[in-house]
């Protein structure tokens, strides 16, 4: 049974052939088409805010965030596509072989190029040896990286399945725990022992990771296995763990799903701030715009929670979420005024070591603050779906719960 509501997907499905039909418009030079765009983006927006925030009947607290979560790829993708581009020199471009291909010309290869920019979100494409111009040097396919479909299905099954079993783990690690959701702080404000905070911000940590990588994985198995190139499923994440920083593990290390709408909803600020400012300031206000839309993402992730006498805290703008993203900017200041002179005076591979140690004290730190939401909210409760279909290995053998009713 899907646990996605049937009345989510028409509206989704609008508002989707509404932001093609702006992306195919994008392959015609022609500036009068601004205004068709901008025609097309209000019933866009409003068909995705529909999908997500509609008066859907939902099953379990944690699948709402699922619509939310493609309403607001939507969204940004309308912004990016229909007002950013205003300001746009020049519109995305297929990179072939190496090589700017020009702009498509006919009613077909545009309808390609209008589908492949929609569904790309990285800058990754569908086509063999293609990719959009703003795919991240990161995720660039070398002729070392190219395996074939076999060798690619024997690398992503296997971390499919180990992922799963962990992610399980990390899973029942939360919910051994009765938690009192009516607090407003459950882990950092409730006299919890500081390594059961750890232990929590942790095991949160390593859950989300691998509910990211997991979805993508199997979307990638899928894809290949029908016959998509392995090329255009790069694995989501870069090593995370192998940070030498934390301004590493926010622009290279972590997904880069959203990192084009980011970058571009902070570009018209950081424009303004470049005509008044130096660089550097202009620069550092692009950052914070960028964090600051990142808390606005997930606080308009967290908002179809529902609110009940166990879970009464509601806030559009939730502070603990607010606080988790905003924090970020301040280590990333503390890391170059702070961490790296003083690494500097060490040998290179102490030098690693004490910026490694840095990273991952820092966001398990700031990792309790995101317990705290995701507790509240009630995605640790003991009858609350899990990210492993309602399944658990772990629960199954300790405590004869199979699976969550």
């Amino acid at each position: 049974m899907s646990y996605i509501p049937f009345s989510v997907y028409p509206p989704m499905l609008t508002g989707a052939l509404l932001l093609c039909a702006a992306n195919y418009t994008l392959a015609i030079p022609q500036r009068s088409l601004i205004y068709l765009r901008l025609g097309l983006a209000i019933p866009a927006l409003y068909a995705f805010w529909y999908a997500g925030y509609g008066p859907h009947e939902h099953k379990y607290r944690s699948y709402r965030n699922t619509p939310a979560t493609m309403a607001n790829l939507g969204v940004m993708a309308v912004i990016s596509s229909c007002f950013v581009s205003i300001w746009d020199q020049n519109p995305p471009r297929w990179v072939v072989g190496g090589k700017v291909a020009p702009l498509p010309t006919s009613v077909f290869q545009r309808f390609l190029y209008s589908l492949d920019l929609f569904t790309s979100l990285r800058g990754t494409s569908w086509f063999k040896d293609t990719h959009w111009d703003f795919l991240p040097s990161s995720l660039l396919p070398s002729p070392t990286t190219r395996i074939s479909r076999v060798d690619f299905l024997r690398q992503r099954v296997p971390f499919f399945v180990f992922g799963f079993l962990l992610a399980d783990v990390f899973d029942s690690i939360g919910r051994f725990k009765p938690w009192d959701t009516t607090l407003m702080y459950p882990v950092t404000g409730s006299g919890l022992p500081v390594y059961q905070q750890a232990i929590y911000s942790i095991s949160l940590c390593m859950l989300n990771y691998l509910g990211m990588a997991l979805l993508h994985n199997i979307l990638a198995i899928i894809a290949v296995s029908l016959g998509a190139y392995p090329e255009s499923w790069p694995p989501l994440f870069s090593t995370p763990f192998a940070s030498t920083g934390l301004a590493d593990f926010w622009t290279r290390r972590w997904h880069l799903t959203f990192r084009r709408s980011f970058t571009r909803m902070a570009h018209l600020p950081w424009l303004a701030a470049s005509r008044y400012f130096s660089p550097r300031i202009a620069n550092s206000i692009r950052v914070f715009a960028v964090f600051s839309s990142t808390a606005l993402l997930h606080v308009l992730l967290m908002f179809p929670s529902p609110v009940d006498e166990l879970h009464p805290h509601y806030a559009f703008f939730d502070p603990s979420i607010m606080t988790f993203f905003l924090v970020q900017p301040l280590g990333l200041i503390i890391e170059a005024l702070v961490v790296a002179p003083i690494s500097t005076l060490s040998p290179p591979h102490t030098q690693r070591v004490i910026r490694r140690a840095f990273v991952w004290c820092f966001l398990v730190w700031s990792g309790r603050i995101w317990c705290d939401v995701w507790i509240r909210r009630g995605y640790w409760d003991q009858d609350e779906n899990a990210m492993t279909g309602g399944m658990s290995l772990i629960r199954g053998i300790l405590l004869g719960r199979w699976k969550l009713e």
